[in-house]
Parts: structure tokens; C-alpha cells; sequence
């Protein structure tokens, strides 16, 4: 892949920032439209759940961006990449563990009052794992995307970012518009979640 001048990195950084800032802005119109007030309630409360993607991140993805950095001017006290690969591996799968299951514990513990006021307890609950789910997967990609900045891939990492955030944004407008149903819009998380971890691991795993 041919690498992106600063001047688009930039642009492309900026954009990338807007729509994932503005994302709420977007989707919050269509929510109040289109969903119940105790349904707004709780979409709001998985934005907030959501957030805490960098908080269970533990800092590490600059760390082991820079890690990379190490590798690829051979100190002689840094790892390997295929030895820094692993041990990405290795703590991104602890952390998705740590995270599924920290994101579902506090969940049951602060939304259950928010979930009971729906139309469908057992529905809402279910969005709600979901959206536990997506903000694993979420932390999980962060392993990979260190790795794409790590090894000077900036460009692909920022255009990974960019499908994320428009495959997010239009698949939670749909089905918010569409089906105005708790569970759908879990799924659109969690669908696009997947797509940004899948897509991350492939772009990762074609650099040596």
C-alpha cells in the first residue's frame, strides 16, 4: 500500500476526529425520534460504557507503539516484532477477557434500574451484553493498531479507523430508524466492533 502524504495523514486524522466526536450529535436526533425516553436512556448510558475503551486499554497501545519503534531500529534491549506480536497477543486476549467481563459487571450493577424501565427487560439486557461485547472487541483491535502505528502503517491504521466510524454510524442510524429495537442496535455495535477488529488483525498480520 502506498503511503499517504502528511498533509492527507493530517486531513485524514482530522476527519476521522470529527466523526467519531460528532457521532453522538448525528445519531442523537434520530434516537429521541424514533426510540422510547427509557430506551433514549439507556442508548445514552452505552455511549457512556463505551468511553471506557482507553481506560481498559491500561495505556498500553502507545507503549507498545512505541515498542514496535524499538524493535525496528534493533536496541539491544528491545523485543523482536514477532516476539512483541506474541506478547500483544497474549495481553490483548487477557484484556478482552478483563473487559467483557468488567463491562458486564458494571453494567449489571449501575443500569439495571435504566433496563427495567424498557418495554422488553429480557431485550435490553441482551443490547446491553452486546454493547459489553463490542467494547471488548474494541480494546482487543487496540493490540493490532499499536502495531500498524508502531511499524510507520499510520495511513492504514487511520483508514481503518475511518471505516469503523462510518460503518458505525450507518449502521446504528439504520437501526434506530428502521426497527427502533434495542436488540438491532446491539448488534450494530457489536457488527461494527467486529469489522474494526477483523480488519485491524488482517492489516497487522500482512506486516513482518
Amino acid at each position: 500500500m502506498r503511503h499517504l502524504s502528511l498533509r492527507k495523514l493530517v486531513y485524514l486524522s482530522s476527519l476521522n476526529y470529527v466523526l467519531q466526536s460528532g457521532q453522538p450529535l448525528l445519531l442523537m436526533p434520530l434516537a429521541i425520534a424514533f426510540l422510547s425516553a427509557a430506551d433514549s436512556a439507556l442508548w445514552l448510558y452505552w455511549g457512556v460504557v463505551t468511553s471506557f475503551a482507553f481506560l481498559c486499554d491500561l495505556g498500553l497501545k502507545p507503549s507498545l507503539a512505541r515498542a514496535y519503534v524499538f524493535a525496528q531500529e534493533k536496541r539491544p534491549d528491545s523485543l523482536s516484532s514477532a516476539a512483541l506480536t506474541r506478547l500483544s497477543r497474549k495481553i490483548y486476549c487477557t484484556l478482552f477477557a478483563f473487559t467483557f467481563l468488567g463491562a458486564g459487571i458494571y453494567s449489571a450493577a449501575t443500569s439495571y434500574n435504566l433496563i427495567s424501565n424498557t418495554h422488553d427487560f429480557s431485550t435490553a439486557a441482551a443490547a446491553t451484553l452486546l454493547m459489553c461485547l463490542a467494547l471488548a472487541f474494541n480494546v482487543a483491535s487496540m493490540g493490532y493498531k499499536a502495531k500498524l502505528i508502531g511499524l510507520g502503517q499510520q495511513d492504514t491504521d487511520k483508514l481503518t479507523d475511518m471505516v469503523f466510524n462510518l460503518l458505525r454510524t450507518a449502521a446504528v442510524a439504520l437501526a434506530i430508524a428502521l426497527t427502533q429495537n434495542l436488540l438491532w442496535i446491539g448488534l450494530a455495535y457489536l457488527g461494527s466492533s467486529c469489522v474494526l477488529f477483523f480488519f485491524s488483525r488482517h492489516a497487522a498480520n500482512r506486516i513482518q
